[in-house]
C-alpha cells in the first residue's frame, strides 16, 4: 500500500450498528488486482492498525459508503481518528450523476403519464453500470459471526473489494472531465465529522419525551373524536373499505373518508392535501382547520415515538444515520430516526428542541 499510495478498503460485520456489532473481515485491495482478506477475530489489534491506516495522508483509502466501514474502525479504536485522504465511490457517483434521471411510463398515474427513476449508487449498480460486472449479493446477510467462515463468504468479500479501485479510476476520470473534483473532495473531507456525529449521538430527556408524546396523543384523540362527532351529526356514513371491518365513524386518517365528507358538505375539492385544507380553513371551514391540527399532532407524536424506540441500548442516546447526498436536491438528511425535521418555529418546535438538552455540566458533543 505504501508503494502504491492507494488501497481499497471494505469490512464485513456482524450487524449495522458500530456500537453493538463487530467487524469480522477486512478486505484490502491493490492496483495490481490482488485482494487480501483478513479474519479480524484471529489477528491481534487489527482494527488499531486500520485506524492508523485511516490517518495516513500518504495512502488514499477507497471504499463504497466509507462512513460505514470507518465508523466501525473508529468505534473499535475508542478514540476520534484524524482520518485523511479518503475517496468514497458512492459519494463520487452521487456527485457525478446529480441531476440525471430516466423517464418511465406511468400508465396508472392520473396527473403525469411519466415518472422519474434516479440512478442507483449501491455497489452492485455501480459495478454493473461502469464495469459490466454482475455482483451477487446473496451472502451479504449471511452469518458473519460464525466460528468459521465458509470459503464462499471469503470469496464474496474479496469480490466486493476487487471492484473498488477500478471504479475509483473511472469515477475519478468522470469528476475530472466534469470539473467536479473540488465538490467531491468537500464531501470526502466531511466524512470524519459525519462519523463523529453518528457515533456520539444525541442525549434525549426520555422522561420529558414520553410526557410530551402522551400529551400530543391525548390532544390528537380529542380532535379526532370531535371530527367524528361533527361528521356523524351531519348524517355522514363512510363507505365500506375492502378487507376492513366496517365502522360508522369517520376515520380522520383516511383521505377517502375525509374527501367524501367534505364533498358531501358542498366543498368543491379533489384532494385532502395540506394546500387544499388550508384554503378551506381560510374560507371558514372549521373541519379543515381541525383536521390540519390533528395531522400535525399525529405527526409529532409519531416523530417522538420513533425517537424513543430508536434509543441505543449501549449508551441510551439517539444515533441517527446522516446522509450527505441522499436526497434529490443534494441536501444533508437523516433517518433511523429522523432527527432534523423538528418544527423551526412556535411552541412545538421550541419544546421539542428542549428534549435534546444535555444534563447540567455535560456537553452535547464531546471534545
Amino acid at each position: 500500500m505504501e508503494a502504491a499510495g492507494i488501497c481499497g478498503l471494505d469490512l464485513e460485520t456482524t450487524g449495522l450498528d458500530p456500537l453493538s456489532s463487530r467487524a469480522r473481515l477486512a478486505q484490502l485491495s491493490l492496483p495490481s488486482g490482488r485482494v487480501y482478506v483478513a479474519d479480524l477475530w484471529k489477528l491481534e489489534a487489527p482494527l488499531q492498525d486500520l485506524g492508523q491506516l485511516s490517518e495516513r495522508s500518504d495512502i488514499k483509502k477507497v471504499g463504497h459508503n466509507l462512513k460505514f466501514d470507518l465508523s466501525f474502525i473508529q468505534a473499535s479504536c475508542g478514540k476520534r481518528l484524524n482520518m485523511s485522504n479518503l475517496f468514497d465511490i458512492m459519494l463520487a457517483s452521487q456527485v457525478c450523476w446529480a441531476g440525471y434521471f430516466d423517464l418511465l411510463k406511468a400508465p396508472k398515474a392520473t396527473k403525469n403519464p411519466w415518472k422519474t427513476r434516479l440512478p442507483e449508487h449501491n455497489l452492485k449498480a455501480l459495478a454493473e453500470r461502469h464495469l459490466g460486472l454482475s455482483l451477487s449479493k446473496d451472502l451479504q446477510a449471511s452469518n458473519w459471526g460464525a466460528g468459521e467462515l465458509s470459503q464462499e463468504q471469503k470469496d464474496y468479500a474479496a469480490r466486493d473489494a476487487a471492484v473498488l479501485l477500478p471504479l475509483h479510476d473511472i469515477l475519478q476520470e468522470l469528476l475530472q472531465k466534469n470539473e467536479l473534483e473540488h465538490i467531491a473532495e468537500l464531501e470526502f473531507r466531511a466524512l470524519p465529522s459525519v462519523i463523529e456525529l453518528e457515533l456520539q449521538g444525541l442525549p434525549l430527556d426520555t422522561q420529558a419525551c414520553r410526557a410530551m408524546m402522551e400529551e400530543k396523543k391525548a390532544r390528537a384523540l380529542a380532535i379526532a373524536q370531535s371530527l367524528q362527532a361533527e361528521a356523524q351529526n351531519a348524517g355522514f356514513e363512510p363507505r365500506r373499505k375492502k378487507g376492513k371491518k366496517y365502522s360508522p365513524l369517520l376515520n380522520p386518517d383516511s383521505s377517502q373518508d375525509v374527501l367524501a365528507f367534505l364533498q358531501s358538505q358542498g366543498h368543491n375539492i379533489s384532494s385532502t392535501g395540506e394546500a387544499s385544507l388550508k384554503e378551506l380553513s381560510q374560507a371558514g371551514c372549521s373541519f379543515a382547520g381541525d383536521l390540519l391540527q390533528y395531522r400535525r399532532l399525529a405527526r409529532q407524536k409519531k416523530f417522538i415515538e420513533d425517537w424513543l424506540l430508536k434509543l441505543s441500548p449501549i449508551d441510551g442516546r439517539l444515533h441517527p444515520g446522516y446522509f450527505q447526498l441522499a436526497t434529490k436536491a443534494g441536501r444533508f438528511s437523516s433517518k433511523a430516526p429522523n432527527a432534523q425535521q423538528i418544527p423551526k418555529r412556535g411552541e412545538d418546535g421550541q419544546a421539542m428542541r428542549k428534549l435534546f438538552k444535555a444534563p447540567p455540566g455535560k456537553k452535547l458533543i464531546k471534545g
